[in-house]
């Protein structure tokens, strides 16, 4: 009959269904449990477990929120303090590159007002004070040194270099206190030429007392600078920043 197979139905149901035509089961209530701190269903076989206990750790998205603060709080380097030096007339008192690449190289004493002091320390010391070759390369200023060097000699060039460009020991020696006073109050040193580098770096073997402020990595010429740039002062002062 309807009424047994209503009833068969009722039994074969998972609890919670009822068969078609059938009075509704009264409703499950919600309640808090006794010995959970979540909620269970009176009657049924699941419960809601309890929530996990925070740990000390934090969460990835507290962490995430926290991460600008904390990079506020990383400690910022000092600035650095530097000086940059044009290496002619600055730190020599002649000017090294036209004395050599266009008074020397070319035998030429009116080339510039400083070949004038060049060419008579060569005179009063018995020296050519020109080029007894012709450059065969681009590079005239390294042509131009090194054949001075190899006729004169390195002693020769040695004491050239000191008298003439650099003022005598008086003056190397006072540059020196001075730069070690600098680099004693956390100055670094560079020297940005518009020459030749290499040239540079074969004169300061001339001057021991001036070496331990220069190291060979901070010795550049302008082009050995990464910019392409109309003005050579600003090519200068960004390979300046480029070294530090």
């Amino acid at each position: 009959s309807a009424l047994r197979w209503r009833r068969q139905f009722s039994r074969a149901c998972p609890r919670g269904f009822s068969a078609p035509g059938a009075m509704p089961r009264a409703k499950k209530s919600w309640a808090p449990s006794e010995r959970q701190s979540g909620w269970t269903l009176r009657g049924a076989v699941w419960k809601e477990r309890p929530r996990a206990e925070s740990s000390d750790a934090e969460s990835p998205s507290q962490s995430t929120k926290e991460l600008p603060a904390q990079l506020c709080k990383q400690p910022v380097a000092a600035p650095k303090r530097v000086i940059g030096f044009d290496w002619d007339c600055t730190l020599t008192v002649k000017h090294y590159y036209k004395v050599f690449a266009w008074g020397y190289a070319q035998g030429n004493d009116s080339a510039h007002i400083h070949c004038r002091a060049f060419v008579e320390w060569c005179r009063a010391n018995d020296v050519k004070c020109e080029m007894q070759g012709r450059a065969t390369c681009d590079d005239v200023m390294s042509e131009a040194v090194e054949d001075f060097c190899r006729h004169a000699g390195e002693q020769t060039f040695r004491e050239l270099f000191r008298e003439v460009f650099l003022g005598g020991d008086d003056r190397i020696a006072l540059v020196a206190a001075w730069l070690e006073r600098m680099q004693r109050s956390g100055v670094m040193f560079s020297i940005v030429t518009a020459g030749i580098s290499t040239c540079v770096l074969r004169a300061l073997t001339a001057v021991p007392e001036w070496l331990p402020f220069f190291n060979s990595a901070r010795v550049w010429d302008t082009s050995q600078g990464r910019h392409s740039l109309g003005s050579v002062i600003g090519m200068k002062a960004l390979i300046l920043r480029d070294i530090f």
